[in-house]
């Protein structure tokens, strides 16, 4: 009876590990391309047990289109696509904290943004979904970058060693 006791506490402090809820993120993320499957019925629009919310019939243009979109499936197909891809990056650039690449992932994160708000606005026959304006943005985001990378690692190796002279100093005075 007693080791009965002791596998469910350990059971129980599994499930409140940060490690399990990782794992089921990475899960959830990997099925939000296919959550269309389960939302929408082909041909049909949306099944029966998903709550008519007005989403649908809100975001469909009188020529029945959603968004530019030839169906509520294709749509949502496509923007689960982008919005898993968007919070991975995300999620890379939060995890790779303290390390060199890191403003190079706002690259991926900005454009994978820029292409949700190409979505959602219904800009995709505009210019600005061109791959000549995505080059112009991406170079833009490319340089602001780096001058920030630059400056703000010139600045912190400046007051690095204006903090090594004053330790040094501190500690040859204490040495006398």
């Amino acid at each position: 009876m007693r080791s009965m006791e002791l596998t469910k506490r350990k059971s129980r402090s599994e499930i409140l590990d940060l490690g399990f809820w990782k794992w089921l993120i990475i899960i959830g993320l990997s099925t939000l391309p296919f959550l269309h499957d389960i939302i929408t019925e082909i041909g049909e629009g949306t099944r029966n047990f998903v709550p008519d919310l007005g989403i649908e019939k809100a975001l469909t243009d009188r020529d029945g289109y959603v968004l530019g979109f030839s169906s509520y499936r294709v749509f949502l197909y496509t923007f689960f696509i982008h919005l898993g891809m968007h919070i991975a990056f995300m999620g890379w650039w939060f995890a790779s904290q303290g390390k060199r690449y890191r403003p190079i992932l706002l690259l991926p994160v900005t454009m994978t943004f820029y292409q949700l708000l190409i979505i959602i606005s219904n800009s995709r026959d505009t210019t600005f979904n061109e791959p000549g304006t995505k080059l112009y943005i991406i170079l833009g985001i490319s340089l602001l970058l780096g001058f920030n990378f630059y400056f703000n690692n010139s600045y912190q190796k400046k007051k690095e060693t204006v903090a090594k002279k004053t330790i040094e100093n501190e500690i040859g005075q204490e040495q006398i």
